[in-house]
């Protein structure tokens, strides 16, 4: 993990850690997601990447830029699948913090509670995709991917990584696991793209 780093050792932020894990030169690092803002001072401390959640009031993200900034960007701001207006705001309040990644879960385009919300959510085409890594003020990782259609639509809009997650198996009844879909997704990428997993692997057997 990252405490087994250099760059850790040395700096006691896990930083340049999580640079290296989006181009391949980590290859096993462990995250926190999704995490709060309280958390981000242990995360730090123990080489752990953590990702904040996002939400309707702005008081969420501002919180979480706050803090990152405060913990000298280790720790990765995670923005709804809002409209791009609203994308372009989140932006904003992050751009400053200083992060050395920015994530968005695109699996909670299927949330109940964000259905018909304003700002309204929902899906993305690639071009979408394209148009919103170009504004990213940090490489973009795209989590919620759950196909090899999807993992590719990722990876031809530029992200820097792909998250495999079915969102906690909460979003929609009868998701499969994790690692089911695991191996299909990593054959299809073909190495080009940082692939990172939560959730579905509890054993050996998986």
């Amino acid at each position: 993990d990252a405490t087994h780093c250099a760059d850790y050792k040395k700096s006691k932020c896990p930083k340049n850690c999580y640079r290296a894990m989006l181009t391949e030169e980590l290859r096993n690092i462990i995250y926190a997601l999704p995490t709060s803002w309280a958390y981000l001072k242990g995360t730090k401390e123990c080489g752990i990447a953590a990702f904040t959640g996002d939400g309707t009031n702005p008081e969420v993200m501002i919180s979480a830029a706050d803090m990152i900034k405060k913990y000298d960007g280790c720790g990765v701001p995670t923005i709804k699948p809002w409209n791009i207006d609203t994308i372009r705001e989140k932006f904003d309040l992050i751009k400053d913090s200083g992060c050395f990644a920015v994530a968005m879960d695109v699996d909670a385009a299927g949330l109940p509670f964000l259905k018909n919300m304003t700002p309204p959510a929902g899906s993305k085409t690639a071009e979408q995709l394209k148009e919103i890594i170009s504004l990213s003020p940090a490489p973009f990782i795209v989590k919620g991917v759950m196909t090899v259609k999807g993992a590719l639509k990722a990876k031809e809009a530029g992200a820097a990584a792909i998250i495999v997650s079915n969102h906690g198996g909460r979003v929609l009844d009868g998701t499969p696991s994790t690692a089911e879909v695991l191996p299909q997704i990593v054959a299809a990428v073909k190495g080009e793209m940082t692939i990172l997993v939560d959730g579905g692997i509890r054993s050996g057997l998986d």
